[in-house]
């Protein structure tokens, strides 16, 4: 069993399992670094950047052209020239069967991916500290200035009641003076 993997130039998907097979292209040749069970992994380009047909001298290519194949999209990954069940789209090559892993980098890409989920772990849990650590700060300063409002603004208020006092006397005063005597 040998995969083959169509791809459409203007496709970002094509381009970047071409990109993960090492893949390159030459004068309209295309090669690539990934093998799969000693053979080197054949990677062709049925569609150019303007979406027309190219290479169409390539089996894939024409069955993909004229329409005897329903590949669904791309990249299409064909075995033994028949399109590949559950083999669609963009696919991890490390998971693909019979590839060569060590080509791939397969455990050094292993290795990152675990690196990076644990450095994601950490900045989750370094974020929950802080945004905690902000709260009790936000908390504390809210205190410190409630602490320092009634520091400054206290003795004003008083003297604000001690000064309007005597207005307030004299209004009540005149208040009471007026109300009937029964």
């Amino acid at each position: 069993m040998s995969y083959q993997i169509a791809g459409a130039e203007w496709c970002p998907w094509s381009q970047r399992q071409a990109s993960e097979l090492g893949c390159t292209t030459v004068d309209g040749k295309t090669t690539c670094k990934a093998t799969q069970e000693n053979k080197q992994v054949e990677f062709v380009w049925c569609q150019d950047k303007n979406r027309q047909p190219i290479n169409t001298d390539h089996d894939i290519c024409k069955k993909i052209n004229e329409q005897t194949v329903n590949i669904g999209g791309y990249p299409a990954w064909f075995e033994d020239a028949e399109v590949a069940d559950n083999m669609g789209g963009f696919m991890d090559p490390c998971q693909v069967p019979g590839m060569d892993k060590g080509v791939l980098n397969c455990d050094m890409k292993e290795a990152a991916n675990q690196t990076c989920k644990q450095a994601q772990e950490d900045a989750r849990q370094a974020t929950t500290e802080l945004q905690k650590e902000l709260q009790e700060s936000s908390q504390a300063l809210e205190a410190e200035i409630n602490q320092m409002k009634e520091a400054k603004l206290g003795p004003l208020l008083q003297r604000l009641k001690t000064e309007t006092e005597p207005f307030q006397l004299t209004c009540t005063t005149a208040q009471e003076a007026a109300k009937p005597k029964w």
